[in-house]
């Protein structure tokens, strides 16, 4: 249509600049558009053949009530090669899941807070050296167990720092020691949680364990702080916004409703709602922005965002993060040692990202090296980059394991016939 447009005699100055605009629109549009090239299994190292296999786990799953459905989406080299949506997203309405289902992402939201709290960093605004009392001053009170097991409270030996937040090793837990649950959610603003946060205690002296925890919540109350803006309107200018991740937000807008999918718990009964989505959190523009588990997305924003971290922190010319905060980002930042917690067996965490330390330890199919996280209603990613391969499991359906994880890791690899990793290991 714009090139029959500009083929008009004598073009109008103002209707240049109304196609100008047009151009605009049409490239602020396409920029919503899927920007990953589909290719067969084997153009990237895959058997089609033994990809197949993922088809009767996710039936089995769907079959015995332990979800409705899910998305898988495999990608390398920044081309998706396995795409498939199972079952459906909501049981009452019998709704088909689509590839642009809206899923809970949970504590996927870390990861992106994470990158939104080292793009301050990048920016000078924030050190990860700062004490979090200079943004929260009733932090500068806190005690702590004599030891993790108990035992009497301590005055600390040194501040939390911002670093603590990020990578979970900074004494606060999804409970208090006296027992009292832990969460943005249920107060008006996070200014509020951070503030009640000021009269719990922490199990440990900062930096010296890990225990995952509301820390990356604090963390998107530090973002605002220092930003002037609420987590989600700072994301979508500095992360959604430049990589075209349209339908990932903290409220769903009521013209993406129909895409929203329910969440489910899984009882002996079979699957029972937990939130279905005209009555969520997630409707509610007023609600906390928690930036340890509060983003809606899709598998298609979310490989986006990954593909970003693959990349070095760019995507499709657009910088988020350089190579070298990634690089910091997806190293392991917690103490080792006897007695040292970790968030499994043979994983460390970074910064807002678990990371394979131990693929022996870990007992699945992979690399060390490889970065990933879930949520808790089973959404589930993984970066490898080694092979340069990004899995994603989009499902809602509690209560959380790690069997989806595995499932989606043995199931890519098996299928893997032309590997990176293994070859540099035959050449070492």
């Amino acid at each position: 249509m714009l090139r029959d447009f500009f083929r008009t005699p004598l073009l109008p100055v103002t209707l240049i600049a109304l196609a100008i605009g047009m151009i605009t629109v049409a490239s602020a549009w396409a920029q919503s558009l899927p920007s990953f090239p589909r290719v067969s299994p084997e153009a990237v190292g895959f058997s089609s053949d033994r990809l197949t296999r993922f088809e009767p786990v996710l039936e089995r799953e769907i079959a015995n009530d332990m979800m409705a459905g899910a998305v898988v989406l495999l990608a390398r080299d920044g081309k998706v090669f396995y795409e498939r949506a199972a079952g459906v997203k909501d049981l009452r309405s019998q709704a088909p899941m689509t590839l642009d289902t809206l899923f809970r992402i949970r504590s996927m939201t870390k990861p992106i807070t994470g990158a939104a709290g080292l793009i301050l960093v990048e920016d000078g605004r924030l050190r990860l050296t700062d004490p979090v009392s200079q943004f929260i001053p009733c932090f500068a009170d806190f005690q702590r167990l004599e030891s993790p097991d108990g035992g009497r409270f301590m005055p600390l030996d040194r501040p939390m720092q911002v670093r603590h937040l990020f990578s979970h090793s900074s004494g606060l837990a999804y409970t208090a020691p006296d027992g009292r649950g832990l969460g943005p959610y249920g107060f008006d603003t996070l200014q509020a949680f951070v503030e009640d946060l000021c009269s719990v205690q922490l199990y440990f002296q900062p930096g010296t364990n890990y225990r995952y925890s509301v820390s990356n919540d604090v963390l998107g109350y530090v973002i605002e702080q220092v930003t002037g803006q609420r987590l989600g309107e700072f994301m979508a200018e500095r992360i959604f916004e430049p990589l075209g991740m349209t339908d990932t937000f903290f409220v769903v807008p009521d013209d993406k409703l129909d895409r929203f999918s329910t969440t489910y718990d899984r009882s002996e009964s079979g699957l029972v709602v937990y939130d279905q989505p005209d009555t969520s959190v997630h409707r509610n523009p007023d609600s906390p922005h928690g930036g340890g588990g509060g983003l809606i997305s899709t598998a298609e924003d979310y490989l986006r965002f990954t593909q970003m971290l693959a990349n070095g922190g760019e995507l499709n010319g657009v910088r988020i993060l350089s190579p070298h905060a990634v690089k910091l980002m997806t190293r392991n930042h917690l103490p080792t040692g006897d007695g040292k917690a970790q968030p499994g067996p043979g994983a460390g965490y970074g910064l807002a990202i678990g990371v394979d330390g131990d693929l022996g330890a870990k007992g699945v199919m992979g690399n060390d090296g490889t970065f990933y996280w879930a949520g808790a209603d089973n959404s589930h990613f993984f970066v490898d980059p080694v092979e340069n391969i990004i899995g994603i499991w989009m499902t809602q359906a509690r209560p959380f394991n790690y069997d989806y994880a595995h499932d989606l890791r043995n199931l890519t690899y098996q299928a893997l016939v032309g590997s990176n990793g293994l070859d540099k290991e035959d050449n070492r």
